[in-house]
């Protein structure tokens, strides 16, 4: 039987936004030893729901930074898109599916 690694969230975070090499490093071999079916790597809905709102966080903050918006000026932004981004999160939602065959 293949062993099974979960994924956290700040994991893959650490990963993608490459904040921590000692992460990063782990996470290749984990890939690595994934793609030679040595492992399965698994993470929740629930996870990569936060991965992408946090991934989210993080571009619209560099966005924002780039614009040389103050700190005032990207909160009011963030608050006034806020109802725009639930729409389109909650539009999004109703498309995924979740695989319950291979949750055992």
């Amino acid at each position: 039987m293949v062993q099974a690694v979960f994924l956290d969230t700040d994991v893959m975070l650490d990963y993608l936004e490459n904040r921590n090499q000692e992460v990063r490093d782990i996470v290749s071999q984990l890939l690595l030893l994934h793609k030679k079916g040595k492992i399965t790597l698994v993470t929740s809905a629930f996870n990569i729901a936060e991965l992408i709102d946090k991934e989210f966080e993080i571009h619209f903050i560099s966005w924002c930074l780039g614009e040389k918006m103050s700190c005032d000026e990207t909160l009011s932004k963030l608050r006034r898109d806020e109802k725009y981004f639930l729409e389109v999160s909650e539009k999004n939602r109703k498309g995924i599916e979740i695989d319950t065959h291979s949750i055992h």
